[in-house]
């Protein structure tokens, strides 16, 4: 199964994409990955730090959209690249624990893409399909 695959189908000032997992945690972490790819090329960032996140919501696509605003705001305010993803859910998936691992960030050595300004509610979607989970998500820049 693919991580995730992007779709130029959406306005050219955005970055669009499908995420993919066998799992709720696995299409997470691979729609971390997407969003961070949009930004900076992934081959360029090293782990050198770990970040924990910890985030609640309503419902496990409020969670999701809250985990890629908490990315783009740790890209922001941290200046922080992540590479890697290990989520855990608690409390009927509404509960996130998460480990991010990657580096900060340095002009001088990572490739970047585009700035990701935010997460866009613009066609959101989280479901459950036969091969597991999928999400279709699109980024301002």
């Amino acid at each position: 199964m693919k991580k995730f695959e992007y779709d130029d189908t959406v306005a050219g000032g955005d970055c669009a994409y499908r995420a993919y997992g066998k799992t709720l945690e696995e299409l997470f972490a691979n729609a971390g990955l997407a969003a961070m790819q949009c930004m900076v090329e992934l081959d360029t960032v090293d782990v050198r730090q770990d970040r924990e996140i910890e985030l609640s919501a309503d419902s496990k696509i409020d969670l999701l959209y809250e985990w890629l605003e908490e990315i783009v705001f740790l890209k922001d305010a941290e200046e922080l690249f992540f590479k890697e993803f290990k989520i855990e859910f608690d409390d009927e998936n509404k509960r996130l624990k998460a480990k991010a691992r990657g580096e900060k960030i340095n002009l001088e050595k990572h490739r970047i893409n585009v700035d990701v300004k935010a997460v866009t509610m613009y066609r959101f979607k989280l479901e459950k399909t036969e091969n597991g989970w999928e999400a279709f998500i699109v980024l301002d820049l």
